[in-house]
């Protein structure tokens, strides 16, 4: 299996962390291969999108954590520090169109407001609870999909790692961006979680 990043090689195997949970999701990842030229770890199978997509739509990703109290309050901290950083590299008049795709609970539009704040959580219950409590403020899809252009920002915070294409996602990404627009990327490396 080549490197979806670089096309590098893969190997350098270790045990993948939850097996048991995404075994249930009837994917079978049971290790993670590490690039030799990138550094870049990916699952071994790498499941199918189609896999994916039910999985995060079906709530099984989420459900064990977005009730902890704990949980958010470090969701909301990280989101800000992602909007301050974000908001700092921008130079940009006016009203900023935001999208953020896999927001989770979505804490993100509250940082960002005033901003035209869209945001993209595949998991209903989320994204249901999300937009009640944003309002008038913010737009809520489901999938990409549903989802045009011209964003002047657009965030994907942790996501890159559940796609099964990251070039075609990236590219997908960079579609929706407006002239002169910017991408603000965040992916764990060695996440304290595993």
């Amino acid at each position: 299996m080549a490197c979806p990043s670089c096309g590098g090689a893969l190997g350098a195997p270790i045990p993948y962390p939850g097996a048991q949970r995404w075994q249930e999701a009837r994917f079978a990842a049971d290790r993670i291969l590490f690039c030799a030229q990138c550094g870049l770890g990916a699952a071994d199978p790498l499941p199918a999108q189609a896999a994916l997509d039910a999985f995060y739509s079906g709530g099984g990703y989420w459900h064990a954590v977005s009730d902890a109290a704990s949980q958010s309050a470090h969701a909301r901290n990280q989101c800000r520090h992602r909007a301050r950083h974000a908001m700092q590299a921008r130079s940009h008049r006016g009203r900023l169109r935001v999208l953020d795709v896999g927001a989770g609970e979505a804490w993100l539009g509250e940082q960002l407001a005033p901003a035209a704040y869209d945001f993209v959580e595949p998991d209903p219950r989320l994204r249901e609870r999300a937009a009640r409590r944003l309002g008038e403020q913010a737009r809520a899809f489901a999938s990409l999909d549903e989802v045009g252009g011209g964003y002047d920002l657009v965030f994907v915070n942790q996501v890159l790692e559940h796609v099964a294409d990251p070039g075609a996602f990236l590219s997908g990404m960079a579609a929706r961006l407006a002239n002169a627009g910017a991408l603000y990327l965040e992916v764990p490396h060695a996440d304290y979680r595993f």
